[in-house]
């Protein structure tokens, strides 16, 4: 059977859920081609490497990430083989590779935060040379790899750096909403999103309000909608009323708070369990800006039910909400809860890298030792 075939079939079969018989496709439709490769590499060699990366997408998606870092390493050899490297279509691949063997390192080991780094940069530097060059075809390409760098960025503690890189993304891809907003919103909208949280990261606040804002505008000011935007819009608002109660803006971060449950009450949308604990610790955070630690207190235990109930994996902000309730224990004088939150927070806290981790670690640290000088106090009287 031809290797186009195989390539077609794989690409339905996946399209039909059936994902081992479409990998089995995609493996017999790269090994025809690489045949083909060895025996006329200029001719063959482009659509040999294409469908090699094809197959080695399947391969990650199985788990298997070292195999298929390995075959984005095949891929990138077989480009570096062929006497036409230096075209747009190959730079695009090798750019597609790099950007795969990132993604495919943090499914594997997330902390081994300098080999991703490399690899996303690697990509974004391939995919700028594309771009500067041909901006309305690639740009789609190279701003969704600014995005998941910026993601990765946030997520491990590298705030500014990820600041730059998302802003980049919505600065470029700004230009292709406005071509088709319609098409694009979507898509435009989580960028920027993503962007605010960025600025809110970096305790920019205004220029995160100001950013999510114009999410919102873009949200209800749409025609026509692509998508329900429910579980964004919960998120935007919440996002909103964080960054108000950040600066002390208190009635202008509950309006937005309000705004938020009352969309999640309504929805008929299902909302991740992210947005829900997003919302819900955000709400225990406005308490503890508000010096009402009661309120904090029960909200952060509804909290860490949920993430208990749902074995939500997410440690850094699993640390940040056992550290808040701890803070929050000790401003009523409950010293020995306190204590106990706080040892939690921390212990998880330092098993987390240490851009992540260097702030809130300080913090709850000193929380602790107040706690403990408080309890040795009493012990004394």
């Amino acid at each position: 059977m031809d290797s186009k075939i195989y390539h077609n079939l794989s690409i339905l079969l996946d399209k039909e859920n059936k994902f081992k018989e479409a990998m089995n496709y995609a493996s017999k439709a790269s090994r025809i081609k690489r045949e083909l490769a060895k025996n006329d590499l200029e001719t063959f060699g482009l659509c040999a490497a294409g469908s090699h990366l094809q197959y080695a997408r399947f391969v990650s998606r199985s788990g298997a990430y070292q195999d298929a870092i390995d075959l984005f390493y095949e891929v990138i050899d077989i480009i570096d083989d062929l006497d036409e490297k230096n075209s747009l279509h190959h730079i695009e691949l090798v750019a597609n590779s790099y950007c795969i063997i990132a993604q495919t390192l943090i499914l594997k080991n997330k902390n081994n935060v300098s080999e991703i780094k490399k690899f996303f940069k690697e990509s974004i530097r391939l995919y700028r040379i594309i771009y500067e060059q041909t901006p309305q075809v690639f740009d789609l390409n190279f701003t969704n790899t600014l995005n998941k760098f910026a993601s990765f960025l946030r997520v491990s503690g590298f705030y500014y750096d990820s600041k730059k890189y998302q802003l980049e993304a919505v600065e470029i891809y700004e230009n292709r909403y406005a071509s088709d907003p319609d098409i694009y919103k979507d898509t435009f909208i989580a960028y920027l999103n993503a962007l605010g949280c960025s600025y809110s990261k970096i305790e920019d606040y205004l220029a995160a309000i100001k950013t999510y804002k114009k999410a919102l505008f873009i949200i209800n000011n749409s025609d026509s909608i692509i998508i329900k935007h429910d579980d964004l819009l919960i998120n935007l608002y919440t996002n909103i009323g964080v960054s108000y109660a950040e600066i002390g803006m208190v009635d202008e971060s509950h309006s937005f708070y309000k705004k938020a449950e009352s969309t999640f009450n309504q929805t008929d949308s299902i909302i991740g369990i992210s947005t829900k604990l997003n919302l819900e610790s955000s709400i225990a955070r406005y308490y503890v800006i508000k010096d009402d630690f009661p309120n904090a207190i029960k909200h952060y235990i509804n909290v860490l039910n949920d993430i208990k109930e749902t074995k939500y994996n997410n440690d850094f902000f699993t640390a940040e909400c056992l550290g808040q309730l701890g803070f929050s224990l000790l401003s009523v004088s409950n010293y020995s809860d306190a204590e106990s939150k706080l040892k939690e927070s921390i212990s998880i806290l330092k098993t987390l890298s240490f851009e992540k981790r260097k702030k809130r670690l300080s913090e709850f640290s000193g929380y602790l030792e107040d706690v403990r000088n408080r309890i040795e106090s009493g012990r004394k009287h």
